[in-house]
């Protein structure tokens, strides 16, 4: 998954120019209080997203079968991420939470060595961006079973969401998004936003994503603004619900 921060360097002068990304880790540290105040260090810009995927390696067809073999396993399942407090950590307690399955978080510090494990059946299932696993699932080495994105994607057309699957409540989209520093001119910050858009707008950008499993959204510094704030809600209700504590 994703592995920088969200917040932006406060030490970046007004004209540098952060990529933020989708991460959870840093929500870990607000999930008591529900706030953030890490954000009010950079200005917001255009984003863009993929959709969250979803891998087992078992020879499973849906969510529902998977759920159901877990229910008959008294130790439950196993299922690893990118990392304590990483979006397949929590989406993954999200996935129990939902389910009512058992399932024991294995988390990792390489992307590499937890997809080795999903398949060699260490673990069961994953969730996972596309990219890292879009040839393994190409060439059977992986199934998918679902996509978390609200509707189904160029790169794995015949994978069904979790809205067709009966769990539209694990809808759940990585994004990415520019960043400035707090006080940068108005002025720049409009000509950045209109550069971005335009750039986003464009066929060849709009087709190297859709290759990804990406979308090309763009917006208003206000709209990603609002995307930042209703995530670090989102997630700080998530770590609370599943009483997860941070790791030192």
């Amino acid at each position: 998954m994703l592995e920088q921060s969200l917040a932006v360097d406060s030490r970046l002068d007004a004209a540098s120019l952060s990529i933020d990304e989708a991460h959870t880790e840093g929500v870990l540290e607000i999930g008591n209080s529900l706030r953030n105040d890490g954000l009010r260090d950079s200005e917001t810009n255009c984003c863009l997203r993929h959709a969250a995927r979803f891998h087992n390696g078992e020879e499973h067809v849906s969510i529902g079968e998977l759920v159901a073999f877990a229910k008959t396993q008294s130790q439950g399942l196993n299922f690893s991420s990118a990392g304590f407090g990483t979006p397949s950590h929590l989406i993954g307690e999200m996935f129990k939470r939902d389910t009512g399955m058992k399932a024991v978080h294995v988390p990792y510090q390489q992307m590499p060595q937890a997809v080795s494990d999903l398949l060699n059946s260490t673990n069961h299932f994953m969730f996972i961006a596309t990219l890292p696993v879009i040839d393994l699932i190409n060439s059977g080495k992986l199934k998918a079973l679902a996509v978390t994105s609200p509707k189904r994607i160029e790169t794995l057309k015949d994978v069904p969401t979790v809205i067709e699957q009966d769990m539209p409540s694990l809808v759940v989209e990585d994004w990415l998004g520019f960043a400035v520093k707090t006080g940068t001119p108005m002025e720049i910050l409009s000509r950045l936003n209109e550069a971005i858009n335009r750039a986003l707008k464009t066929d060849r950008v709009r087709v190297a994503f859709a290759k990804l499993g990406a979308e090309a959204v763009g917006g208003s510094p206000e709209d990603f603004g609002n995307l930042l704030r209703s995530q670090t809600q989102h997630w700080a209700n998530v770590i609370k619900e599943a009483d997860i504590k941070v790791q030192r």
